[in-house]
């Protein structure tokens, strides 16, 4: 979806939207349809490629160390991920000419989006062999460690698509600042998250054992009633082909 030159003006006495701009999203065959065929397969290319550094001061007594141990004091980290595109024959291109007034009263939370887009707007559809890129992006950790058990990381996620393109994914820009306390057993961490489009969020996490339980802005909707993002999330580890040294 790509939405061009876009501004609006809600008027919450008269329930009516005020728009400008042109809003344009596509499909692919068999989007609408139940019965999905496999008889117009396209092709498409994916990849990812990066590296991992760790800086490691003290080899000898790491060596003796169990395998769980974290063993650097500093761990450096860079890739650049969904390097590609994937190919779409016949795809439809719906673009919205949106420089109109619409009447909000009739739409609710459970309406039509579609419907109310083709209720109060021109559009146009086109039927092109599309080339989708995918949501390119350089991702790059580095993490740190302060003293025994005591880490911080810095960790960022750069889109390297331009936003504005038709026919590109992008991932939103965001930069996140998480300090840790880390033991074999246990972890407690707090990220900072400072994300575009959004407001800055303060989460907090922890590990036992296998299992990770935590949110990204659990702090930030304890603190203020402004926040705009909430979310948690659970983590199951199963190790698999690790022996136990003896």
């Amino acid at each position: 979806m790509l939405i061009a030159n876009f501004t609006g003006n809600y008027d919450a006495t008269n329930e009516t939207l005020a728009t400008t701009g042109d809003l344009t999203y596509g499909t692919s065959q068999d989007f609408n349809n139940n019965d999905i065929e496999f008889k117009n397969l396209t092709s498409g290319f994916g990849a990812d490629i990066g590296f991992t550094y760790e800086y490691r001061p003290h080899k000898l007594r790491d060596s003796l160390t169990s395998r769980a141990h974290n063993k650097y004091k500093l761990k450096i980290g860079a890739a650049i991920t969904d390097i590609g595109s994937i190919d779409y024959k016949e795809s439809t291109l719906t673009t919205y000419n949106l420089n109109a007034t619409a009447d909000t009263s009739t739409f609710n939370e459970e309406g039509d989006i579609e419907q109310f887009l083709d209720d109060n707007y021109n559009a146009t559809e086109t039927t092109i062999n599309q080339k989708i890129q995918l949501p390119t992006a350089l991702r790059v950790l580095i993490d740190y460690q302060i003293r025994h058990k005591i880490y911080v990381s810095l960790q960022g996620n750069l889109s390297l698509k331009n936003k504005n393109t038709v026919g590109t994914n992008s991932i939103i820009n965001n930069l996140v600042v998480s300090p840790r306390l880390e033991t074999r057993l246990f972890s407690l961490y707090a990220p900072i998250s400072f994300r575009e489009y959004g407001d800055v969020a303060w989460g907090a996490g922890f590990r036992f054992s296998a299992l990770t339980i935590g949110s990204g802005s659990i702090l930030s909707n304890l603190i203020t009633d402004s926040s705009q993002t909430t979310d948690v999330y659970l983590g199951l580890k199963i190790p698999i082909y690790q022996k136990r040294k003896r």
